[in-house]
């Protein structure tokens, strides 16, 4: 069973969502089964964050062996971040990027997990971010300025530009703004695996 906080003070935009995917996974015979939870822990089990401008995807283990006493099992090992805007948007374009959504939220946790979903979901590897784009998106959210970014890095200025420049094409941004604002949203949900795709 999927589990599905969505996070808005919108309750228009939460009722949509929510029965966007009530509607695709009752079409859907292997994601029929998903459970709605209204207050979210960030440490509780929960398979996807659906916000206003972003959607996190915790990816579990399915395989891990769950012994007494062990949390392990609640702790996801990798977190996928996917912009994630409905304005201007035909409602089949926002059906189809929900339904590989679902689909890489049921995933379980192997080797290699970047290129298996970007492999599931009809993605190119050069969509891919880097280390490096991981890691201005990360510090961007923290509110870190450029010239600490260069430093912390170690690159020149321009370069961390051109980095920044890359992660916010790839992501499906139009501009920093865009991307200043999907930074701040997901830098709590920061781990040690962390993905970042565009659908």
């Amino acid at each position: 069973m999927l589990s599905i906080h969505v996070e808005t003070q919108n309750e228009f935009y939460r009722l949509g969502v929510t029965e966007l995917i009530k509607t695709l996974t009752f079409h859907s015979e292997t994601d029929r089964n998903v459970n709605f939870i209204e207050d979210c822990n960030i440490n509780e089990k929960v398979n996807v964050i659906v916000g206003d401008t972003a959607i996190i995807v915790n990816i579990f283990d399915k395989t891990h062996s769950k012994k007494e006493g062990d949390t392990e099992e609640a702790l996801p090992r990798a977190r996928v971040f996917l912009p994630f805007n409905v304005r201007n948007r035909f409602t089949s374009e926002i059906v189809i990027k929900m339904h590989k959504i679902i689909k890489i939220a049921g995933m379980s946790y192997k080797k290699n997990m970047a290129m298996r979903i970007f492999k599931e979901t009809g993605l190119h590897k050069r969509r891919c971010i880097t280390e490096t784009e991981s890691d201005i998106i990360r510090l961007t959210g923290l509110g870190t300025p450029v010239s600490q970014l260069s430093e912390i890095l170690e690159q020149p200025r321009y370069r961390i530009a051109a980095h920044r420049r890359n992660a916010t094409r790839k992501l499906g941004m139009i501009n920093r703004i865009q991307l200043y604002q999907f930074s701040s949203v997901i830098k709590e949900y920061y781990i040690d695996e962390n993905i970042f795709i565009c659908i």
